[in-house]
């Protein structure tokens, strides 16, 4: 009875004890994914917060500076929600040492917030978008590894949709921040469009692969249909084209400037060989068909046809020039006198060019951070309604661990009190019959009295040993009784009658023996049968008859003995 309870207890601890440790892995899962939504709350403040640094430094301060002022302040109140007493050491004393880790670099960038702040006041040129840029990261990657503890493949599937989201988020932020500094301070920037392109690229292939792989999860393309996705996009065309344009006109001024049409203008002009007019004519070619691929752009301001027509004006001056100072150089004509005839002022076509490399779309800096705002709100609204979907996957799994595991004590409970129960009623019952029956024992051993019987209740082994028991009473019974109606004839009978042992010596003798023979009990007790010989009989008789007695048990016959007396 001990092993198999020993046995249940160990199976129920080990179940108890796998279920309690389901349900505190759930109740970790639950912490963590909490302080990950106020943590995801401050990277999307941080992410607003750049992106407004970046229109208000590039402006100098003459734009956002209100809208900066009250997103600190709502920032530095996230930040205090997610630094509450209590939820950061809860998190540090469940978590490994690599989360422990990221959980410290977040908390020391955090305290760093308030000198980007001052350096990006002071317009010291510090890399503030880089350090807005690298907190959200590492807040990033915090997240994705709070979510990714999980031993459940639904929840890590949900995870890694949210963190793509989350990825979605900052790199449309990192965009926003970059182009509302571009249109803030009205330079289109190379390095900066490039890295526009960059983000721009990033969202796309995440939101690809949310469409092709987690689509059931979110619906991403309701957010693409929206109309603020479709001002984003404008936006980005028309500061793309831009980049475009830049690259034209710097490879413009690469043909036109230093080296190029004019410098060789102006050395046959010197010179006069006619390598110098050679390259001065290819170089108004290929000068040409760049002014032709600007013209395709469309659409062109008047300030931009204007450039490009005082740009065409010019090279078509250096142009019909050349024929000029060729024929004065025919004429012998001296080089400040040519150079006298042939000057174009360029001014204007110069001007033209520098216009059109420093200028930027009629944008306005507050529609695009609106709209590209709204945009990753959508974005933002996605994320939380699938954060909220797996907090109620996980609230769902610890009830059900909860109620898997209250069942589980009550059922090894009551088992336990089922087995206590019964192991006491079969503890008594064998106690009470094992007890019983070696008592009756003790007593037939005491008294020899073989009359008593055992009281027998039920069909267990104990009434087995109780029928048992008084089934071996009742054939003792019937021996007895056989032995002593075996006595009685034994002691009554007028037959002498001896008993002999396997070596024939006698063991017993009736009454009627010692009559007949005249000899006592005690004298022929352990004596041999040959004590009674009357020499009548010979050996072979005597012989047929042990062989008689040792194969049949018994020999029946007449036999001659002597008397005590002598007499035969």
């Amino acid at each position: 009875m001990v092993f198999p309870a020993v046995v249940l207890i160990a199976f129920s601890g080990y179940v108890i004890t796998e279920k309690w440790h389901q349900h505190d892995s759930a109740e970790l899962l639950q912490n963590n994914y909490q302080y990950s939504i106020k943590l995801s709350n401050v990277v999307h403040a941080m992410q607003r917060e750049r992106g407004l640094t970046a229109g208000f430094v590039g402006s100098s301060g003459r734009a956002f500076f209100d809208e900066l002022q009250q997103q600190r302040q709502q920032t530095d109140h996230l930040i205090e929600l997610l630094q509450q007493k209590g939820d950061y050491e809860k998190l540090c004393h469940s978590c490994n040492a690599k989360i422990k880790v990221q959980l410290n670099e977040i908390v020391r960038q955090l305290e760093q917030r308030f000198a980007w702040r001052e350096q990006a006041d002071q317009f010291s040129g510090s890399p503030f978008f880089t350090q807005y840029s690298q907190f959200n990261r590492d807040a990033i990657y915090l997240i994705q590894a709070l979510g990714d503890i999980a031993d459940d493949a639904e929840l890590l599937r949900l995870n890694r949709t949210y963190v793509d989201l989350l990825w979605i988020r900052e790199y449309a932020g990192r965009e926003r921040g970059a182009v509302n500094g571009i249109l803030a301070a009205g330079i289109v920037d190379a390095k900066a469009i490039a890295e526009v392109s960059g983000n721009i690229a990033k969202q796309d292939m995440l939101v690809d692969e949310l469409k092709k792989i987690f689509w059931p999860l979110v619906n991403v393309q309701a957010v693409l249909e929206d109309d603020s996705v479709a001002d984003v996009q404008r936006i980005r065309q028309m500061l793309l084209l831009r980049v475009e344009k830049i690259d034209v006109l710097n490879k413009l001024l690469s043909i036109i400037g230093y080296g190029g049409f004019i410098h060789q203008f102006k050395n046959y002009v010197i010179r006069g060989d006619i390598r110098s007019r050679n390259q001065a004519a290819i170089r108004y070619q290929q000068a040409e068909r760049l002014l032709n691929r600007y013209r395709k752009f469309t659409p062109l301001s008047e300030d931009e046809s204007l450039a490009i027509e005082q740009i065409y004006w010019m090279l078509n001056r250096y142009k019909n020039n050349l024929d000029i100072v060729q024929q004065m150089r025919l004429d012998k004509s001296s080089v400040s006198q040519i150079d006298k005839q042939v000057i174009v002022d360029d001014n204007a076509a110069l001007k033209g060019i520098f216009n059109l490399g420093n200028g930027i779309p009629d944008i306005s800096a507050d529609k695009w951070f609106v709209s590209t705002t709204k945009r990753i709100d959508l974005f933002r609204v996605l994320s939380d309604e699938l954060q909220q979907k797996s907090l109620l996957y996980i609230a769902e799994k610890t009830q059900r661990a909860y109620s898997l595991l209250i069942v589980l004590l009550t059922v090894t409970i009551a088992t336990l009190l089922l087995a206590l129960y019964f192991g006491i009623v079969i503890t008594n019952r064998l106690v009470v019959g094992s007890a019983t029956i070696i008592n009756a024992l003790n007593m037939v051993e005491k008294s020899g009295d073989f009359s008593g019987h055992i009281a027998v209740d039920g069909h267990d082994e104990i009434a087995e040993m109780g029928l048992s028991f008084n089934r071996l009473i009742e054939g003792r019974q019937a021996a007895e009784q056989q032995l002593w109606l075996a006595s009685r004839v034994f002691n009554s009978t007028i037959d002498g009658i001896l008993v002999t042992d396997t070596d024939e010596r006698i063991i017993s003798v009736n009454p009627a023996f010692t009559t007949i023979t005249g000899y006592s009990e005690e004298e022929v007790l352990g004596q041999t049968p040959r004590k009674l010989s009357s020499s009548q009989h010979d050996d072979i008789f005597f012989r047929q008859m042990w062989q008689e007695i040792r194969e049949q048990g018994f020999w029946q016959g007449e036999i001659w003995n002597c008397r005590k007396s002598g007499e035969i």
